[in-house]
């Protein structure tokens, strides 16, 4: 009875480490069908091999039998995997290496700790034992896969894959060995060489877990970094639109002066909106300052969002013009963002300042928000539900401000998001 518990407490570990690794990549069909057939076959297969075909092998190919179901074992979770959920042949084979190693250490805490504390526990005894053994390894595993934030898991370094899977295998094979050949070795050594496969299994799901990770923050900057350059496209756009602007109101101007004082009035009259629309035009010293600066006052006035800036665009010179706008354009489309989902309208507000002190820099921007924040690390995470494409906005900023050497803070107070953002100069 123990024996088939163990058995399938394994298959579980490995099914459900699995889905573990999965639960953000899409299912395929008919998956809940697809998962109780695969386990039972699953279950099947292996009972078969390790249970009746490796027990009747004769004990110089012994050895060979174990490898070869490593290796099955391992293609066959691989195959499990690559029909339950839409992932290419690597991916699959990532998910079943770190399922093995997961159920791998859940049977090795096993074996240490039935030997030290539990030899002579009654069967049901050690049946809790092994169950226990299994949630706290899919518990860690859990907890790891938090930690990594794997949204889209594709592996494209399949050279670190394949050193781990030798790595893993070739643990498990020292670890089959000892149990068969050496059973008369003291438990001293038997327990070094099960640490050791156990902390092989460990160690190959933090290297790949690891890679993994790597991979999605470059991508992350490589969003950003592409994020940056259409904003350096839509600051030369804008800058030629607000150049046509000033250039037609100039003449505009020129135009109503040579008017009678009576049409001069009259043209005033009926011009006021779009002159008062005119004074939010800025000049800083600054012209990639003043585009981003005039296009979020623009928007603010439309949405009814007050907005104050202090601003010396000279102080700004130590940056290049796009990454002026990219930088200033995040933060306040960020603000932006948040007064829009604010119902008190005496809160639709929006501060900045620029300033300059000693051999500093200092940019801080201030207003409210409605929805709680969540922080990851130093960062807030987006409140929008797709991940994928929104969330970008203040790590661009933070991508810009590391970029010439300065140090971002943020912080909220209450229903007050505060960023600070200290350039050396």
């Amino acid at each position: 009875m123990l024996s088939l518990f163990r058995d399938i407490s394994g298959n579980v570990t490995m099914f459900a480490a699995m889905f573990l690794m999965g639960r953000k990549t899409p299912r395929k069909s008919l998956f809940l069908l697809r998962l109780v057939v695969l386990f039972i076959l699953f279950s099947l297969i292996r009972n078969l091999y390790f249970h009746e075909i490796v027990q009747e092998v004769s004990s110089e190919w012994f050895h060979e039998a174990q490898m070869i179901g490593f290796v099955g074992l391992l293609a066959m979770t691989g195959a499990v995997a690559w029909l339950l959920f839409e992932t290419d042949g690597w991916t699959s084979l990532l998910f079943a290496s770190i399922a093995y190693c997961t159920q791998h250490v859940a049977n090795r805490l096993y074996g240490i700790f039935n030997r030290l504390w539990f030899q002579t526990a009654p069967e049901w005894g050690k049946m809790v034992l092994a169950a226990g053994c299994m949630l706290i390894c899919l518990m860690m595993l859990w907890l790891a896969l938090r930690r990594a934030k794997l949204d889209h898991i594709v592996v494209d370094n399949q050279v670190v894959l394949l050193l781990s899977l030798v790595l893993i295998g070739s643990a498990v094979v020292l670890d089959l060995i000892i149990q068969h050949d050496m059973r008369l070795l003291p438990d001293s050594a038997r327990y070094g060489f099960w640490i050791y496969s156990l902390l092989a299994a460990v160690l190959v799901v933090a290297l790949q877990l690891n890679v993994v990770h790597s991979r999605r923050t470059e991508q992350e900057l490589d969003t950003v970094r592409e994020i940056l350059r259409s904003d350096q496209q839509q600051y030369a756009y804008e800058k030629n639109m607000i150049e046509l602007v000033n250039t037609k109101v100039h003449d505009l101007k020129h135009q109503v002066a040579s008017l009678s004082e009576t049409a001069r009035r009259q043209m005033e009259e009926e011009m006021k909106p779009v002159l008062d629309a005119y004074e939010d035009v800025y000049h800083t010293g600054n012209a990639a300052l003043d585009v981003v600066l005039t296009r979020e006052s623009f928007l603010c006035r439309e949405k009814e969002i007050a907005f104050t800036c202090m601003a010396n665009g000279a102080d700004l010179s130590f940056m290049t013009e796009s990454d002026v706008y990219s930088f200033f354009g995040n933060i306040l489309e960020n603000a932006m963002e948040a007064c829009e989902k604010i119902s008190e309208q005496e809160k639709k507000v929006i501060s900045l300042n620029v300033e300059k002190s000693g051999f500093f820099v200092t940019v801080h921007e201030e207003n409210y928000f409605a929805e709680p924040l969540k922080f990851s690390g130093d960062m807030p995470e987006t409140t929008k539900g797709d991940t994928a494409y929104h969330g970008y906005g203040l790590k661009s900023v933070k991508l810009l401000a590391e970029q010439y050497g300065g140090d971002i803070h943020i912080e909220t107070e209450e229903d007050r998001f505060i960023l600070d953002v200290l350039f050396p100069i």
